[in-house]
């Protein structure tokens, strides 16, 4: 994990991008490690689409019966004509990508009884993985 924390910041720091996290959840009983490697996706996705000088943000809140872990930047998010397949394999909206990381964000939700969706608006985009949160 910690290598990829450094990753995301030397990343995040080479495109002038800020990061910023609120967490407001309490304590959860997963185990970190998957959705963890879920989050790493979408938040290195995120910095490589958020304009320079601007704010990726992580953040984490429980409501009600969910755990709601959303990863917002300022960028104009994947093109229209592929936002209905965003979470199938080898789908992408950069030249580079090769569309996996989104599929994998998907799986790693639904494995947890969740699921990942995308929220765009006119000025930014949000992607957010929804996981059931157990009751005491």
């Amino acid at each position: 994990m910690e290598d990829s924390q450094q990753r995301t910041r030397r990343l995040a720091a080479a495109r002038r991008v800020a990061l910023r996290t609120k967490a407001d959840c309490g304590e959860a009983l997963y185990d970190p490690d998957q959705p963890r490697s879920a989050l790493d996706n979408l938040v290195l996705n995120a910095i490589q689409a958020a304009p320079v000088g601007t704010t990726v943000t992580f953040a984490a809140r429980r409501i009600g019966d969910e755990l709601r872990l959303s990863v917002h930047d300022e960028g104009p998010g994947p093109p229209p004509e592929i936002v209905d397949r965003l979470f199938e394999p080898f789908v992408t909206g950069r030249t580079n990508g090769v569309g996996l990381g989104l599929p994998v964000v998907q799986e790693v939700a639904k494995a947890h009884g969740g699921y990942a969706h995308f929220a765009r608006s006119i000025t930014d985009t949000t992607f957010e993985i929804v996981l059931p949160w157990p009751r005491p």
